[in-house]
């Protein structure tokens, strides 16, 4: 797997470019993990009451590292590889990882955006459309479903 070297927005900004530059550290490193199946390694980086996001399309998520880490197996199980291009820091401190996503010969886009805090991520949310991506970044106006925007988050 290649990865890029991690860009930051304004991450030197408000003097908290080491805290930017660790949490991107950490993503990179749950990442890798990830791919090589390193269970361990991802279960010390994520919070015990992790929320991660899988399937963000259909509103489907779990509490917990636990689960997190049953889905994640799960994925992994489909042959399911990422290649990280970039990491970005939004403006809210959040972590924006760009890449794709391999299952066999099929290559998708992909992106999600992790929050970590005191060196473990808190919660990691995947897009699969880039309409879901805008919207989560505010570009996009959510169009009203009478749902509220709550559910399934």
């Amino acid at each position: 797997m290649r990865f890029a070297e991690a860009r930051t927005h304004d991450a030197t900004s408000g003097g908290h470019a080491e805290e930017h530059a660790d949490a991107c550290a950490v993503v990179r490193r749950a990442v890798e993990a990830f791919d090589r199946e390193d269970w361990a390694t991802l279960r010390d980086l994520l919070h015990p009451q992790v929320r991660f996001h899988p399937l963000r399309a259909i509103g489907r998520f779990v509490v917990g590292r636990s689960r997190a880490l049953e889905s994640m197996c799960t994925l992994r199980q489909t042959e399911m590889t990422i290649t990280l291009a970039s990491l970005d820091v939004l403006e809210d401190g959040r972590i924006l990882a760009l890449g794709s996503v391999q299952r066999g010969p099929d290559s998708h886009p992909f992106a999600a955006i992790h929050e970590v805090r005191n060196g473990k991520i808190v919660e990691a949310r995947h897009y699969f459309s880039d309409a879901e991506l805008l919207q989560e970044l505010g570009i996009v106006r959510r169009a009203a479903t009478g749902v509220s925007s709550e559910e399934g988050r």
